[in-house]
Order: structure tokens, then C-alpha cells, then sequence
């Protein structure tokens, strides 16, 4: 924790460090910046969208649910 706390991490971060109303507090939870980074530009609503258009299969479990609300659910709970 103390390298966290002085930035002296080496790109790594704690994405639900705390309760930002999404999330429960995961202080074990890591992430490296320079991945997550990339890779979150791709979770949005709308790349979720296509893909459950063109992958049916690949849809979760209440999709109807999800989708609708799928803007909010993003917002949310993904940092």
C-alpha cells in the first residue's frame, strides 16, 4: 500500500479503491494502466450492443433487462 499511496507503482492502480456508488470497495482488485487503458475504449454500451447483434449466443443471461438499461450499467460499474 505504501507504493500506492507515493505513486511509485509502475502503472499499476486500484480501479474500486473505494465506493464510487457502482462497486463495493476491492482493495485486492489491481489493474495496470497501460492495458486497461487500452482495452477501455472497447467496454462501452455501444460495442456490447454490436456484438450481442452479430453474437447471439454470447448474450448474458436477462439480455432483455440488460440491454435496456445497459447505458446506466456502464456508467455505473465499470471505472
Amino acid at each position: 500500500d505504501f507504493l500506492m499511496v507515493n505513486d511509485d507503482c509502475e502503472g499499476f492502480f486500484r480501479p474500486y479503491d473505494r465506493d464510487r456508488g457502482g462497486v463495493s470497495e476491492e482493495p485486492w482488485h489491481l489493474s495496470f494502466e497501460p492495458e486497461a487503458s487500452t482495452f477501455r475504449t472497447f467496454v462501452t454500451s455501444d460495442v456490447l450492443r454490436e456484438l450481442w447483434s452479430h453474437e447471439p449466443a454470447l448474450r448474458p443471461a436477462g439480455y432483455s433487462t440488460i440491454a435496456s438499461a445497459l447505458d446506466q450499467l456502464i456508467d455505473r460499474y465499470v471505472v
